[in-house]
């Protein structure tokens, strides 16, 4: 009887690493399909958060002879960090009703309930500059910044007078959509929030984006910033570039000098992500930075800013013949 014999061969040394190449390469093209996959997740989530609160917004007008939620601060600080603002102690009544009053989450709860907490948090930027994050910037700092992921388009200082904050710049007209609650202690009166359709280009003109700051070198106000949040005394506790699509540094600078290299760089490499915006039409989008130019010179660039200006003398001639490219 014939006795058939069966072989059995191991795979050779290259074999394994002819393999090995192979599942190498195929998760070098899947892993950054995931990621991307991952980043537009929460461009979504963060796109349907801006539309929810658009549409509590619209329902609150409705409510208050079409007048917009106000006055507000421009930060939409997270509600539940309501509590830090009384560090030296419980706060009176009045005061609470005060802090509260100056938020929009405050505003909107009535109509959102509790869904108003996960609406005014971005997912990119809590990964950016999470909680921790402006928590730390207070304690480095010494300045009262309190966690936030999107702004309002509603401050409006520019040295015509006003709000007595500084480099708040493409100021509004009407000034403060939503009216404007001074900080505690300040000699300014609150302003009433605007009436909805009180103002041009509804399809243009943006209602809440995320909020991302850098500053830029120009003696001009209404030039010298180039994300859509105003105030460079707390804008340096956020990003400083625009946060979706973009790779960016998760870095808490603390160093002024640092940070405004880190913002040159992201200049000079054209690597803003996209800044995901409310219009106050009520649609909303990922808007590319672009770059304002006045005969063939590039004076600013990154988010646009209102279409709304409220100019002084010194800039109107710049804004006239200037286009965002």
């Amino acid at each position: 009887m014939n006795r058939i014999i069966k072989e059995t061969r191991g795979l050779t040394l290259i074999e394994v690493l002819v393999c090995l190449v192979a599942i190498t390469t195929v998760f070098a093209m899947i892993i950054p399909a995931l990621q991307a996959g991952k980043q537009y997740s929460k461009s979504e989530i963060c796109l349907s958060n801006l539309k929810e609160l658009t549409a509590a917004i619209r329902i609150y007008a409705e409510d208050n002879n079409n007048q917009l939620p106000g006055p507000l601060t421009a930060a939409i600080n997270h509600h539940q960090t309501i509590a830090s603002y009384a560090s030296s102690g419980p706060p009176s009544p009045e005061e609470l009703e005060y802090y509260l009053g100056r938020q929009l989450s405050y505003r909107l709860r009535p109509i959102m309930g509790d869904d108003v907490d996960r609406a005014i948090i971005c997912p990119t930027i809590a990964g950016i500059a999470p909680d921790s994050h402006f928590h730390d910037f207070n304690s480095q700092n010494g300045r009262s910044i309190f966690p936030f992921n999107y702004t309002l388009n509603n401050w409006g200082n520019n040295g015509m007078g006003g709000s007595g904050f500084v480099a708040l710049p493409r100021v509004t007209d009407p000034r403060f959509y939503f009216g404007n609650q001074p900080y505690p202690g300040s000699p300014d009166l609150p302003i009433q929030p605007q009436v909805i359709g009180n103002f041009n280009n509804p399809s243009k003109e943006w209602m809440i984006a995320d909020a991302w700051y850098r500053d830029h070198a120009t003696p001009i106000s209404e030039l010298q910033q180039d994300g859509p949040y105003q105030s460079g005394w707390s804008g340096e506790a956020l990003p400083y570039f625009a946060p979706h699509f973009k790779r960016g540094s998760t870095k808490m600078y603390t160093d002024p000098g640092e940070r405004k290299a880190a913002a040159y760089r992201t200049h000079e490499t054209k690597s803003d992500g996209l800044t995901n915006t409310l219009f106050f039409d009520g649609h909303a989008a990922a808007v590319p930075s672009r770059t304002f130019v006045v005969n063939g010179f590039k004076l600013i660039s990154g988010f646009p800013g209102t279409v709304n200006p409220k100019l002084t003398e010194q800039s109107q001639m710049f804004w006239d013949v200037g286009t965002w490219e």
